[in-house]
């Protein structure tokens, strides 16, 4: 009887440890920050927030309507804040209340619907005049490295166009 026991336990070990998965690879960390520039634009006091759905995951357009979340691969910070540090916006709370724009991160997403692309798009509110600029830049190719520098690409247009839809929003 004990020795069948033993066999038993055994067996179930051993179907324990046969049937088990590998473990996950670990996620990689992408820093999309670009290299900064002597010239920026000038820019009002900014606050910036990012809409409740982004993720610091990748997140991948794979249809006109369809969002897929890539668990391996993130950012280095929440988008929101990559946005802010772009911007020049300091660490604490993204920014003031005393902030004369409000910035909201409302896409952060590699598009891969057609070429590959990075997209960041913000909605702006000077003032109760809210509007959206969108800036995007094209990835040599769908490996995550390729894709992170191209969201660096898009990241350092952002305050130039931020700037210009400032300026003709004030116009």
């Amino acid at each position: 009887m004990r020795q069948r026991g033993r066999s038993l336990w055994f067996g179930v070990l051993l179907a324990g440890c046969i049937s088990q998965s590998p473990p996950a690879p670990a996620p990689r960390w992408f820093d999309p920050t670009p290299v900064p520039t002597a010239v920026r634009p000038a820019l009002p006091p900014l606050r910036v927030a990012g809409a409740p759905f982004l993720r610091q995951e990748f997140v991948v357009r794979v249809g006109p309507r369809e969002l897929a979340v890539d668990e391996l691969h993130r950012w280095t910070a929440a988008p929101e804040r990559l946005v802010a540090r772009t911007l020049g916006v300091p660490d604490s709370s993204y920014g003031g209340s005393n902030a004369a724009v409000e910035v909201l991160v409302t896409r952060f997403e590699l598009d891969t619907t057609a070429a590959p692309r990075a997209v960041i798009e913000v909605t702006i509110d000077a003032g109760g005049h809210a509007r959206a600029v969108t800036v995007d830049a094209v990835a040599a190719g769908r490996e995550p490295e390729q894709v992170a520098a191209a969201m660096a690409d898009a990241l350092a247009k952002l305050p130039a166009a931020l700037a210009a839809a400032l300026g003709d929003a004030q116009r």
